[in-house]
């Protein structure tokens, strides 16, 4: 396999693409510093841009893409955190309120947190399903 570092001045991005042949089979990207060549192959991050990249260009502009699509990822990866933050904070808040006053038993509460914690993931999986 062959491994090769594209840098992006414009947005401060190494980018590094593992070829297998002519075929893309691995995306990893840092920004700002350099980059290790044994980094392991970032594979939703592969998978993302790998899915959505278009192939009828010049691979010029395929790099191009792949920075953008980098960008889109992790801005994405932002919004599932600040989409999950809310979320448990108000239902963490409501559960709290309703605790003080006598209305969720303790074995409530861990069930609310259950709930909790799956509609995280049915959010998350809602936002990617968007892209």
């Amino acid at each position: 396999m062959k491994t090769t570092i594209h840098h992006f001045e414009a947005s401060d991005r190494l980018i590094l693409i593992t070829y297998e042949g002519t075929e893309i089979v691995g995306i990893n990207y840092t920004q700002g510093s350099e980059i290790e060549t044994n980094l392991p192959i970032d594979q939703l991050l592969t998978t993302y841009v790998l899915k959505r990249l278009n192939y009828d260009t010049t691979r010029s502009e395929q790099l191009e893409q792949i920075d953008q699509l980098i960008w889109q990822y992790v801005e994405r990866e932002h919004l599932l955190c600040e989409i999950n933050n809310k979320l448990e904070q108000q239902i963490s808040e409501i559960v709290q309120e309703n605790c003080e006053s006598g209305d969720v038993s303790p074995y409530e509460a861990d069930k609310l947190e259950e709930y909790i914690n799956k509609l995280s993931e049915l959010v998350e999986q809602i936002v990617i399903n968007n892209q």
